[in-house]
């Protein structure tokens, strides 16, 4: 089973970001919910099972297909991977990129798609993956 080692480094009203990277996956950004986020918050910090699925129904209109879901996060349901840029697309989910970047005047990841598809191929075949995240910055 693959471990994603998921480091997040700021959060603030705009979003959580952190940086993914494993046994041969290149660091992909992430962005993710504020952790203060009244309805959707960012999952906390912990080691997480997923499990591969097929999602089908729409993310906030973003996302329909192969991915994996969080399980077993306690107050939390349907934490999905999926492509996206900013907060405005994710209700709890995790969106990788392969850079930062900024929509309007709100930060988020770019080239989400691309960086979908490098997470994709890396995890290839496994149907488990563990999901550790940390963070290394002060609340």
């Amino acid at each position: 089973m693959l471990t994603v080692n998921h480091e997040r480094f700021k959060s603030d009203h705009n979003g959580t970001f952190g940086l993914i990277s494993g046994n041969g996956l290149t660091l992909l950004y992430t962005v993710e919910p504020p952790i203060d986020d009244p309805e959707h918050p960012c999952i906390p910090p912990s080691l997480y099972h997923f499990e591969r699925t097929h999602s089908t129904k729409r993310c906030l209109r973003r996302w329909k297909g192969l991915t994996f879901v969080a399980v077993g996060v306690p107050y939390h349901t349907g934490i999905l991977v999926h492509p996206g840029n900013t907060i405005l697309d994710t209700k709890g989910c995790i969106l990788p990129g392969i850079d930062l970047g900024t929509f309007g005047d709100l930060p988020g990841v770019r080239n989400s798609q691309d960086a979908y598809g490098k997470f994709l191929a890396w995890v290839n075949q496994e149907s488990e993956l563990l999901w550790n995240i940390t963070e290394s910055f002060e609340q």
